[in-house]
């Protein structure tokens, strides 16, 4: 009797693992795979302006990729196009680089622990 117990509760156990493993949130995708579709599916519906670097890393992880060329680069490009950046950029402010695929990159901008310059549309597909 013991070893019937123990063998549905093996094929209960083994079927909600299976189940579960199916049901891996979108930023949980994100932060196994780091691809575009689910980096850009996190950004246009999870994250908000304004929204709180502990909350987005809590989605999307810490792990970044940034050198001094790509800081460099995103002032570079805030000199080109200030249009693209309504709240400025100043030197204290945080920027993250989240990685998708094998060459893209979309820069997240704080200040003072809130995001900025931020638009969640520009991530719609």
């Amino acid at each position: 009797m013991k070893t019937v117990r123990f063998f549905f509760l093996f094929v209960c156990v083994s079927c909600l693992i299976a189940v579960c493993s199916g049901c891996m949130s979108t930023a949980a995708h994100y932060r196994r795979f780091q691809d575009r579709e689910s980096l850009f599916a996190v950004l246009n519906a999870q994250i908000k302006p304004g929204a709180g670097r502990e909350g987005v890393f809590a989605l999307l992880g810490e792990k970044t990729y940034h050198n001094e060329a790509h800081l460099q680069g995103v002032f570079g490009l805030y000199k080109q196009k200030p249009n693209e950046f309504p709240q400025g950029l100043k030197k204290d402010d945080t920027i993250i680089f989240y990685p998708h695929g094998e060459h893209g990159l979309v820069r997240l901008i704080f200040r003072k622990g809130a995001l900025i310059n931020y638009n969640p549309q520009k991530y719609k597909e």
